[in-house]
């Protein structure tokens, strides 16, 4: 039975018992709040923490919003602003780097947005500039899923202060993934070290060619382009 299915036929079901079975948000979403319980609730956000969005406002305790956020970090967008803790906000980001960007501003600090960056790379876009530090940066261009469809947002290098486009940062960022180069800034210590940084790229995946203008093409170039496992 498909999803859709089961949609259309849970008029014809105990909705409560059904939640158990399948305890997931788009379920409890169809659960009248009279019917839900503090047990039900804590169940179904332990499996999918994005529930916690339907659940009763007044069974919305600071355990439940720990279990729902536990298991899924972007769960912080359903906590109410007073159960919303410094230790709260770790577990957020800690579980999905990203949902830093759900972090009330008061609860942000180094610490935080070291640790998200340490689980996903990309909440560096979410790091407050004054916080990105060095350390932070060299952490955010080499810890991201390397999985997720890339084309639909910016990688970690184009949010990388000017001051901390290091050698060092370049050559981590592209030996980590190389088409980072396509978000990389065009600076004066990226332009320093282009040829390097662009040879690099394209002997690891020769699909970086398309991101490193004409006029640095090279026969060496080319050819360790061409000998890359990617073309």
């Amino acid at each position: 039975m498909n999803k859709l299915t089961e949609q259309l036929n849970l008029n014809e079901i105990n909705i409560v018992e059904y939640a158990y079975k399948r305890p997931q948000a788009w379920v409890l979403k169809r659960v009248p709040k009279l019917q839900q319980t503090e047990d039900l609730v804590k169940y179904v956000c332990s499996h999918d923490g994005l529930a916690l969005k339907y659940v009763s406002r007044k069974l919305k305790t600071a355990e439940l919003c720990y279990i729902a956020v536990s298991n899924d970090g972007s769960a912080l967008e359903f906590v109410p602003k007073e159960l919303k803790t410094n230790e709260l906000c770790e577990i957020s980001v800690s579980q999905n780097g990203l949902s830093l960007s759900l972090v009330p501003q008061n609860f942000i600090t180094k610490e935080l947005c070291y640790k998200a960056v340490l689980n996903d790379g990309r909440a560096l876009e979410y790091v407050p500039y004054k916080m990105r530090t060095s350390k932070i940066s060299e952490k955010a261009v080499s810890h991201f899923s390397l999985l997720r469809k890339n084309d639909q947002y910016e990688y970690p290098i184009a949010f990388v202060p000017e001051r901390y486009l290091t050698e060092k940062l370049l050559t981590t960022a592209i030996k980590y993934c190389p088409l980072s180069l396509r978000d990389m800034p065009n600076t004066p210590n990226v332009r320093k070290n282009a040829k390097k940084i662009y040879n690099l790229a394209a002997s690891l995946n020769g699909l970086t060619l398309r991101y490193i203008p004409a006029n640095y093409y090279s026969k060496s170039m080319i050819t360790a382009a061409l000998l890359s496992s990617y073309l």
